[in-house]
């Protein structure tokens, strides 16, 4: 088995080649684009490359004679079983060595393709962006750059494939605002938490699926794959599933699904608030990393009809226009297989507990609660998401299928906190990711964790009148509290005239405020 390559070596080699003499002469989003094609090209260059003129002999010899399944099916046995194929003749290497035009081998090496891969390179628009570049010195130049890189498995793995994205991402600056990807760390904890825990010993063979409905370019889904197995599924038996808005990211989310050789995955493109394009789908594991603060006012027909039908997506409750990620939430679970399914998703604080009674947003809250859906909610350290920085954060998990010391209760983590070294800034690294696990996995009652029954977080609210002032008053109080108990001791004493409660405006309502229940933790992470 080869050694493992420095991905930040690799990451540093591409750079420096290519950088000073391509980055000013195109967009940094179109030279990044360019850069996560070749990647993803040379990665399969590296798996099958070296078949390139056995793939091409069977090809012209069956062509005429052979139907596309067994055309597809041939191709894929010659191509060491990998989903995908080239009968151009070529690869990295011939296209460098050859003396020839090496834009009419590109273009000759890309329809040689099979039509997954080709379909791929289109969504990413590689032709057009490698046009951009206009001298052919510079299509050589990044050709012979990866030409000269290592990508084969045995030299970098999957999730080293992951880390050279991020890294390239984090070089390139902005890299980030254009094709959106979950930071590493963010990632890592969402999917530690996302999976049971690892049974020493023990090979699941069961089938499962995985999907995020807003899955950007694919990084958060093929973590997840990769943590899948780790916890010993069987690669053949999972499937990944997805769609993304943006057309761009939703192929390089098919790139990587397939460069991880997940031929069941299912990858789509549309708007999946608006448009469903999975919509009889029901999944074991679901994550996502949804947009914050997003308006949904130019969907807002095709939402307010589909949440008319009985057994919609949208039946627990409307949110306000201005913020889209309570419907995503109702969207996941809805998308919960029956037999039992994780989610996890980060939110804004707002989602915790903005909206009165009555509104939409504590209707969708009061909805999960009273079905015993939400397993713990854990609020983040500052910084861990490069697109809110300074905005605090909670990482929540939806369950159908609780433990039973969890059963009829939720587990609130506070790790706004967690600082590691530099007061100033929070570092959100691994070490933090573990301390978080720990009071998490844990799942008792410390100074930074408390596991609190459901109807805790629920709430009364009532209108009174007062004799004198026209003005109705509304006030709130806990479940356990009875009305009429509730206005004899904070009502009545301090009324300047006669009360009238309005007992037919009793709304019951959940919120969650952390300060409620959780002190200011320290500055310094403590295992209590």
């Amino acid at each position: 088995m080869k050694d493992k390559i420095d991905i930040y070596y690799l990451v540093e080699l591409i750079w420096r080649r290519t950088d000073n003499r391509i980055i000013d002469r195109i967009p940094p989003f179109v030279y990044f684009k360019i850069v996560l094609s070749l990647l993803f090209m040379r990665r399969i260059d590296c798996m099958i490359g070296k078949y390139a003129k056995d793939s091409q002999d069977f090809y012209l010899a069956n062509k005429d004679r052979f139907s596309d399944d067994k055309m597809f099916s041939g191709l894929q046995t010659i191509s060491g079983g990998y989903p995908f194929y080239n009968v151009s003749g070529l690869n990295f290497d011939l296209i460098i060595s050859l003396n020839n035009t090496i834009n009419i081998l590109v273009e000759r090496y890309i329809q040689g393709f099979s039509d997954n891969v080709k379909d791929i390179l289109d969504g990413m628009h590689f032709r057009d962006n490698m046009a951009r570049l206009g001298s052919e010195y510079y299509a050589e130049l990044l050709f012979r750059t990866f030409r000269d890189i290592d990508l084969s498995e045995s030299a970098v793995d999957n999730e080293s494939l992951l880390e050279m994205i991020y890294s390239l991402m984090n070089r390139l600056e902005g890299g980030h605002d254009f094709l959106y990807a979950t930071p590493s760390p963010l990632a890592t904890l969402m999917t530690e938490v996302l999976f049971p825990p690892l049974v020493p010993g023990r090979k699941d063979d069961s089938s499962i699926s995985i999907y995020d409905p807003v899955c950007g370019t694919g990084t958060l889904l093929a973590k997840a794959y990769c943590k899948a197995i780790f916890r010993l599924f069987n690669r053949d038996n999972i499937s990944l599933c997805g769609q993304d808005i943006d057309v761009d990211t939703s192929s390089i989310a098919k790139a990587f699904a397939l460069l991880l050789g997940n031929e069941q995955s299912e990858i789509c493109h549309g708007d999946t608030l608006a448009n469903d394009m999975l919509p009889d789908g029901k999944f074991d594991f679901i994550l996502a990393d949804m947009p914050f603060r997003v308006s949904w006012k130019h969907i807002q027909p095709y939402i307010e009809q589909e949440s008319f039908l009985s057994g919609s997506r949208f039946t627990a409750g409307l949110p306000n226009v201005n913020d889209s990620q309570f419907l995503f939430i109702e969207h996941m679970v809805s998308k919960m297989n029956p037999s039992g399914s994780r989610i996890v998703f980060v939110t804004t604080g707002s989602v915790l507990w903005i909206g009165d009674a009555k509104s939409g947003e504590s209707r969708i809250r009061r909805w999960l609660f009273e079905n015993d859906l939400i397993e713990s909610i854990i609020a983040l350290p500052n910084g861990v998401h490069r697109l809110a920085f300074n905005i605090p954060l909670y990482l929540w998990v939806i369950t159908n299928k609780k433990e039973e010391k969890r059963k009829g209760k939720t587990l609130l983590v506070n790790a706004s906190d967690f600082l590691e070294g530099n007061l100033k800034k929070s570092q959100f690294n691994y070490e933090t990711i573990s301390q978080i696990l720990h009071f998490y996995k844990n799942c008792a009652d410390t100074h930074h964790s408390k596991l609190l029954s459901n109807d805790q977080f629920g709430y009364y609210e009532i209108s009174y009148y007062e004799k004198g002032d026209k003005k109705k008053k509304t006030v709130s109080f806990g479940l356990n509290t009875k009305v009429d108990e509730y206005f004899k001791t904070n009502v009545f004493p301090f009324a300047k005239g006669e009360v009238t409660i309005d007992y037919s405006s009793v709304e019951k309502g959940y919120a969650i405020d952390f300060n409620k229940f959780l002190n200011n933790v320290n500055d310094k992470l403590t295992n209590d």
